[in-house]
């Protein structure tokens, strides 16, 4: 087991994640998408406004609500960091409910400071390995789509993760899986894809309680798919998509394949580098035996790395199919849970059957938590040091522009270019004033004025 000190260093490394993410929330400021969304309130109100782009342009009506919301309750005063630190507890309960109903489904024998540790290390492991955090998390107008749709897919995975079946759960576990798969086209059809896999293996195994305990999230997670699948809205936009011929798409999709390995994969490699040693120790700890020989090792983790690959080539399916392209870093933000499931299970599989290297490992492995908590924290306080600079500016500006309303200002007021957002979303307009995100940026705070950014932040004169 991995000793008290371990733990608490591990315990430190997630709260100072927590704090991380919380604190970059309290220095998030309303994007030019978002003051949209600002007008919309405005106009409709959060339902009315959820409705309408439901009917105009996209069925996720659930995230769309809970955006609206959001934003609504953030002009009256609501920080975005009460919202993170809800989602990162439950997203971190989540996952030790999950490795609780593991470690006693088959008898492990993991101590009891183990699934603690095991849970924190899985959502720092999330945080830092899910693509595009700054548009998945870090994005008001869609965090509720994808962030939150990570926290409910673990949610309703850990309300199922129950060896006694009862109803209230896989009614709660159903409608955590309602609104995950009407928020994010891409990630409803993997977990649809879980499902009809789960259900089909637990049939062929005559295991009737797994497939009943399944069907009644599943019918939610249908639901939600449908509904999101035969709105207006949705049909509107893939109407925008363009039209390509098969092997055009076929020719994307290994695009996007190799994309995905080429640039985002080098960084989630060095970031496993940093968390392995801990996971390589509790893999040690699992048996005193090997769970596996050394030839079932090898062949399971390729097993596993085969199904990563098929996992990441799907995941990519439906938004090459649908927009001809491997789509934004937002809508990869499920990736993370797969590189997870990916990290953790080599790791913990390769340390419990290569025993000299581990043994190696039990000794250093707190020199090891603890530079990787100087590392951590190094990290952490630099890039709240950017977010901070970035929001004072934000605020900076939206005074400007609000001092300039009071005199009445008329024309174009160019602006100072911000700095660096870091993994924040960035508030920046463009240069000329009919740029999309300027009109939003206009249209939300009811400006009677232009407004563009400077070229470059010499003074013009």
């Amino acid at each position: 087991m991995l000793n008290r000190t371990q733990c608490v260093i591990i315990a430190i490394n997630w709260l100072l994640l927590v704090f991380f993410i919380t604190a970059l929330g309290t220095f998030y400021r309303l994007v030019p998408e978002d003051y949209h969304a600002v007008w919309g309130n405005h106009q409709y109100g959060p339902l009315k406004q959820a409705m309408v782009v439901c009917d105009q342009w996209g069925g996720r009506f659930f995230s769309y609500l809970f955006s609206f919301i959001l934003i609504d309750l953030h002009e009256k005063g609501f920080s975005f960091g009460w919202y993170y630190a809800a989602g990162n507890i439950i997203l971190t309960c989540s996952f030790y409910f999950i490795f609780s109903y593991i470690n006693n489904r088959y008898n492990l024998p993991v101590g009891k400071r183990d699934i603690p540790a095991l849970s924190a290390v899985a959502f720092i492991t999330l945080f830092y390995l899910t693509p595009g955090i700054h548009e998945s998390w870090f994005w008001a107008a869609a965090s509720p789509s994808y962030y939150w749709g990570l926290v409910m897919a673990a949610a309703g995975t850990a309300l199922l993760a129950s060896e006694k079946t009862r109803i209230h759960r896989l009614l709660l576990s159903g409608m955590c899986f309602l609104y995950v798969c009407s928020a994010s086209e891409p990630f409803a059809l993997m977990v649809l894809l879980f499902f009809a896999a789960g259900i089909s293996w637990s049939v062929m195994m005559k295991n009737r309680k797994t497939m009943l305990s399944l069907l009644l999230p599943f019918s939610f997670a249908i639901t939600g798919f449908c509904l999101m699948y035969f709105s207006g809205g949705t049909q509107n936009r893939w109407q925008a998509m363009p039209d390509l011929q098969l092997s055009e798409k076929i020719m994307r999709q290994g695009g996007a394949f190799i994309k995905y390995f080429q640039l985002w994969v080098p960084r989630p490699l060095t970031a496993s580098l940093l968390l392995a040693p801990v996971l390589l120790v509790l893999g040690s700890f699992l048996r005193t035996e090997s769970l596996l020989g050394i030839q079932k090792l090898q062949v399971t983790i390729k097993s596993t790395f085969i199904l990563y690959l098929l996992l990441i080539f799907f995941s990519f399916l439906p938004g090459v199919f649908v927009m001809g392209e491997a789509g934004p870093l937002r809508s990869w933000h499920h990736t993370g849970f797969y590189n997870v499931m990916l990290v953790l299970t080599v790791c913990i599989l390769a340390g419990n059957n290569l025993k000299e290297m581990t043994g190696q490992l039990k000794k250093m492995l707190s020199v090891i938590l603890v530079s990787v908590t100087v590392l951590h924290a190094c990290y952490v306080f630099y890039n709240l040091q950017t977010a901070q600079r970035h929001a004072f500016a934000v605020d900076a500006r939206i005074a400007l522009i609000h001092e300039l309303k009071k005199r009445d200002f008329r024309g174009t007021a160019v602006l100072e270019r911000l700095p660096d957002s870091g993994l924040l979303f960035s508030a920046e307009i463009g240069t000329h004033k009919e740029y999309f995100l300027n009109r939003f940026l206009r249209k939300g705070l009811n400006l009677e004025f232009d407004v563009v950014v400077k070229e470059s932040n010499t003074a013009i004169p």
